[in-house]
C-alpha cells in the first residue's frame, strides 16, 4: 500500500488548509473527504493510486479549488489564487448592465445557519431556536447558507449578489444535532446537502416556508436542498409549497447533484420552479474544479452547446434532469467573497439556483403590474410565466436544460 505526502501551499510557501477527496479520473464520485491540518499537510496509505485525481477545496480563502492527478509520495500543490472580479453568472443571465437589482421585492431563504458578515449583514436570520453558526476555528471556510446569500444579496464592492436591492430574508432550518456528512449514505429524514456538513430538519423547511410567505411576505423562497428518496418521508412539505404559492409566494428548488433524468424532491413538485446547473466554456484556469467539470461534460458528449447573446456552455454532468426541469443556471464555478476580495468557488445546483432566483427577483422588481397584484395564486403564476418569458433556450437539448436559462436586460420588456 504506497504512502501518499500532500503539501499544499500559496505562491509564498506558506500553507493553505483544504479539504481533500480522491475520485477516479474525470469522476466526482468519491468515498468521502479528508482535512489537512493548519499545516496544509497530509499524509495516508492508500491501496491503489493508479487513475485516481485528488480534489482540492482550499479551506482559506482567496484560492480556487482543483484538481491533480494522485502519485505515489510527494504530492506539493502550489494553489492558484482567485484573481477575477468579473462575475460569468451575471453576465451569462443578463445582469451585468442591470443596475436595478431587486428593489420592492422580497426574497426567501431556506438553509443552514451562517454568521452575519460584511456584505451580507442585512440579510435577516431567522429560525426557531437556531443561533447562528460560527466559522470554523480557522475563520475561513464558507458555510452553505452564507454562499447561497452571497449569490443573493451581497453588497460587497467586488463579485456582488445577484439581487443586491431586494430585502432578503433567511429562515435556518438545520437538524440538531447537526448529521456528520459521512453519515448522510445510511437512511435518512433529512433535506441533504452534498457541499455541507449538515442536513435540513423537513418540518422546519415547512415552518421556514410558510413563515417567510405568511409573516414576511416572500414574493420568492430559494431553497437548495433536496433528496432522491421517497417523499412520504417528508410529509406536508408539498402540501406546504403548494399553500405558499395560494398567497403568492413561489418557490425556486434545486434539481439536486445526482446525474439521472429524475429530479430530487421537491424540486419536481407542481408549482415549484425547478433549476439545474450549467457551467461557462471558458471559465475556470488550468486544473481547476471548474475546469474539470468542463472536461466532464466534454467526455460525456450532448452535454455542450451555445446560448445566444452570451457564447459556448455546457450541462454540469451531475445535475439532475428529465421531466419536470424548468430552467438551468449557472452553477459552475461560482465564486463568493469574502470581506470584499474574491474567496470560494462553488459548484452545485444549490448555487444554481440562487442565480435563477435573483434574476426571477430583478424582473419583477420591473414588473409594475405584478408588484400591483394581491398575494393570491395570481400574483404567484404571474411570476412563474415572468420567469418563463426570460428563459432563452441553447443548443443543448431541453431534455438537459428543460426552458433553457433565465435572461433579461434592463429595458426588457414583461411579455408572456
Amino acid at each position: 500500500m504506497p504512502d501518499v505526502f500532500v503539501e499544499l501551499v500559496d505562491a509564498d510557501g506558506a500553507p493553505v488548509p483544504a479539504q481533500l477527496a480522491f475520485v477516479p479520473s474525470h469522476s466526482r464520485t468519491s468515498s468521502g473527504t479528508v482535512q489537512t491540518g493548519p499545516s496544509g499537510k497530509l499524509g495516508l496509505s492508500i491501496e491503489r493510486v493508479d487513475n485516481l485525481e485528488m480534489l482540492v477545496m482550499p479551506k482559506r480563502a482567496g484560492f480556487w479549488s482543483s484538481h491533480h492527478t494522485l502519485r505515489a509520495g510527494l504530492n506539493r500543490v502550489v494553489c492558484a489564487p482567485i484573481k477575477t472580479t468579473e462575475a460569468w453568472w451575471a453576465r451569462c443571465t443578463g445582469l451585468a448592465n442591470v443596475t436595478k437589482r431587486g428593489e420592492g421585492v422580497v426574497i426567501g431563504i431556506v438553509d443552514t445557519s451562517f454568521e452575519s458578515q460584511a456584505g451580507i449583514d442585512h440579510v435577516e436570520i431567522h429560525g426557531v431556536g437556531r443561533a447562528p453558526r460560527r466559522r470554523d476555528d480557522d475563520g475561513s471556510i464558507w458555510r452553505h447558507g452564507e454562499a447561497i446569500a452571497r449569490i443573493l444579496g451581497d453588497r460587497s464592492p467586488v463579485l456582488g449578489g445577484m439581487a443586491q436591492g431586494a430585502r432578503i430574508v433567511c429562515y435556518t432550518a438545520d437538524c440538531v444535532p447537526p448529521v456528520a456528512a459521512q453519515a448522510l449514505a445510511e437512511p435518512h429524514n433529512g433535506l441533504v446537502f452534498d457541499h455541507d456538513q449538515l442536513e435540513l430538519d423537513p418540518a422546519e423547511v415547512a415552518s421556514g416556508i410558510m413563515s417567510l410567505a405568511k409573516q414576511h411576505k416572500a414574493d420568492v423562497i430559494n431553497l437548495s436542498a433536496g433528496a432522491f428518496a421517497d417523499p412520504s418521508q417528508f410529509s406536508g412539505l408539498s402540501d406546504v409549497i403548494e399553500a405558499a404559492f395560494d398567497i403568492g409566494t413561489v418557490c425556486i428548488v434545486a434539481a439536486g447533484n445526482t446525474e439521472c433524468d429524475e429530479l430530487a424532491f421537491p424540486a419536481y413538485v407542481d408549482r415549484c420552479i425547478s433549476v439545474g446547473a450549467i457551467g461557462c466554456c471558458k471559465w475556470g484556469p488550468p486544473g481547476s474544479i471548474a475546469e474539470l467539470e468542463r472536461m466532464r461534460s466534454v467526455a460525456t458528449g450532448g452535454r455542450s452547446g451555445e446560448l445566444d447573446g452570451y457564447g459556448p456552455v455546457f450541462h454540469w454532468v451531475d445535475s439532475a434532469y428529465g421531466p419536470g426541469l424548468e430552467a438551468v443556471a449557472p452553477g459552475v464555478g461560482i465564486v463568493i467573497s469574502r470581506d470584499g476580495r474574491p474567496a470560494f468557488d462553488v459548484v452545485g445546483t444549490s448555487f444554481a439556483a440562487p442565480v435563477a432566483t435573483g434574476a426571477l427577483a430583478v424582473a419583477l422588481s420591473m414588473d409594475h403590474d405584478y408588484l400591483g397584484l394581491p398575494r393570491t395564486s395570481e400574483r404567484s403564476e404571474r411570476a412563474v410565466g415572468v420567469f418563463r418569458s426570460l428563459c432563452k433556450q441553447t443548443t443543448i437539448s431541453p431534455r438537459f436544460v428543460g426552458r433553457g436559462v433565465p435572461f433579461l436586460r434592463e429595458g426588457t420588456n414583461i411579455d408572456f
